[in-house]
């Protein structure tokens, strides 16, 4: 069973009825092509450590297990795919009203902004959206999702 799975690696475990040893085969094929270090350890409950995965790719993977009187069996293909790599780069901001340098003449001005994830995600994360005026937090007052902010100033 794979577990663990992030961008570059995944843990496969595993359990024999008996002490036996520990491999993992691994690939992009269930033509496999590479594998773990044989572990030579005779135990029941197995894992292995796979590394230096590509990011969004799907694998075929293979336990194998060998007893101590060398009786080996392999199990079935299974597969599993790597996570996207990380997010590392701002959303972008479009249509931000009022503009830079604008004079507001109402008495309660509506700013907004669309933002989107550079990526083509479902949006931001709106734990990380702030809004300041004039040096003030003021996200607390502003209404966010996870494609757009708008607040409306409450001015006497």
């Amino acid at each position: 069973m794979a577990s663990g799975v992030g961008p570059s690696s995944a843990t496969i475990t595993w359990t024999t009825h008996e002490p036996s040893n520990s491999q993992v085969e691994f690939g992009l094929s269930s033509a496999y092509g590479s594998s773990t270090t044989l572990d030579a350890a005779l135990v029941t409950s197995h894992s292995q450590i796979l590394s230096g995965l590509n990011p969004s790719t799907l694998y075929h993977y293979r336990v194998c297990s060998a007893d101590a009187a060398g009786n080996k069996n392999c199990s079935p293909d299974n597969t599993f795919a790597t996570l996207p790599p990380p997010d590392i780069t701002a959303p972008i901001i479009s249509n931000l009203t009022p503009l830079n340098g604008s004079t507001i003449t109402t008495r309660q001005p509506i700013i907004s902004a669309i933002y989107a994830d550079e990526l083509g995600g479902a949006g931001v994360n709106t734990g990380s959206v702030r809004l300041f005026l004039d040096g003030a937090d003021v996200t607390g007052s502003a209404t966010v999702s996870i494609s757009s902010l708008t607040f409306k100033s409450i001015s006497n």
